[in-house]
């Protein structure tokens, strides 16, 4: 995708722009009917570009923008969280128009360091505990995806510009945004690079290299979940009227339309909710193996569905679940619960086989789970359940993510 400094002319369909490293492209313009994916998928990628560049206080992850101006700051303990509000936006098509489905989101900063996070743990810990995961580089103002972290590099570690020049990682630092390093000894951050060439093959880029010292956790640690102050305080946010709701879905819409560069794309957007006609369906029964339930609007279901047999449940005698070391009592005490459940219904049941990862390595995939009737992957991060689903799904089996 290309964006151009001044409009193009009316009529010209063929052109020529000159890239960064003075590659000249001859560009042939083809209108877009806006219907298909690959328009919804550029659609989705201009808008982007659009909300980031009209607001600088703006922090996107994917389709969603989080705004760091009007944070919340609670404490729990000894801690610090910002709570940013945000929204979620990304182009569809209904009935062959296209709409803009907007929806509130929040985003959770700590304001410690990842290298206060290290602080007092050894290196068989740290490498033990770590997974891939999201923080925010306070540099930058961006999150950033870290897939490992190396004790091998420390921020004296020299790493290849594209010129061919070495540079160290503190020098570079020092170069590009006037940031002293203070600490020579500790790890180093590595977000993988990956691209696709012309042919549509991976080809495994340099990586890029972050400093623990400017990197800030994202999310809740275990103290701050079972805070319950705080979590009190993060409903009255995350959950509210929705009348509430809509008037700031509303804002956000009006936030958007006046955007310098919607105009100058000629991009207008309503800023009324667009309405649907819908039907109600009738109240569903509820058909068991031995009994049928009629229930009314008021009724609870999960009281309903007690101590009742099903209509050919399937037993789930012979299943994997793959986790980190730091899940295992998490997925201990569901798996309890799930056991119970499956004795309750009185369908067989077995204790499923445990493998836990480290990192982003998958070892055993394939032995480990033949014949299986289930894989189960605990709280792993995207690249690694995209791993485990596509090879689930070469093998017809299937994979549930919690």
């Amino acid at each position: 995708m290309v964006s151009l400094p001044k409009e193009v002319p009316e009529g010209e369909k063929i052109f020529s722009i000159i890239a960064r490293n003075g590659t000249k492209f001859t560009v042939e313009l083809a209108k877009a009917n806006g219907t298909d994916q690959l328009d919804v998928q550029k659609s989705n990628m201009l808008l982007k570009s659009i909300i980031i560049e009209g607001n600088r206080n703006m922090i996107s992850w994917r389709k969603s923008f989080f705004d760091f101006e009007h944070r919340e700051t609670k404490r729990s303990g000894s801690e610090e969280i910002n709570i940013l509000p945000g929204f979620s936006s990304t182009v569809q098509i209904f009935d062959d128009k296209s709409y803009i489905v907007v929806d509130k989101s929040f985003r959770v900063l700590r304001t410690s360091t990842y290298l206060q996070t290290l602080s007092g743990k050894s290196q068989d810990v740290i490498k033990k505990e770590f997974q891939p995961c999201v923080l925010y580089n306070k540099i930058t103002k961006r999150l950033e995806k870290i897939d490992e972290i190396s004790f091998e590099m420390t921020p004296l570690s020299t790493f290849k510009r594209k010129d061919g020049s070495e540079i160290s990682i503190k020098q570079y630092y020092t170069d590009k945004y006037t940031k002293i390093v203070t600490d020579d000894g500790q790890p180093i951050l590595i977000q993988k690079k990956i691209e696709k060439d012309s042919e549509g093959k991976e080809v495994v880029k340099q990586p890029a290299y972050f400093v623990p010292e400017f990197m800030c956790p994202t999310g809740m640690t275990d103290a701050m979940r079972a805070d319950n102050r705080l979590n009190q305080d993060m409903a009255s946010i995350f959950h509210a009227d929705p009348r509430e709701k809509m008037r700031s879905l509303k804002e956000i819409a009006t936030n958007m339309s006046n955007i310098v560069d919607m105009k100058n794309w000629r991009i207008d957007i309503s800023t009324e909710p667009a309405k649907f006609s819908s039907f109600k369906l009738p109240q569903p029964s509820l058909i068991f193996k031995d009994n049928k339930i009629e229930p009314d609007e008021k009724r609870d279901w999960n009281r309903l569905l007690k101590n009742v047999s099903y209509i050919n449940m399937k037993p789930l005698t012979k299943w994997t679940a793959f986790m980190t070391e730091s899940s295992r009592d998490d997925f201990n005490k569901f798996e309890g619960q799930l056991s119970n459940y499956y004795r309750r219904i009185r369908v067989d049941y077995a204790r499923p086989v445990i493998k836990i990862i480290t990192g982003t390595q998958i070892e055993g995939l394939e032995d480990s789970t033949t014949g299986d009737d289930l894989v189960f992957a605990v709280t792993q991060p995207d690249s690694v359940y995209e791993t485990i689903k596509k090879f689930c799904v070469n093998k017809h089996i299937p994979t549930q993510c919690i």
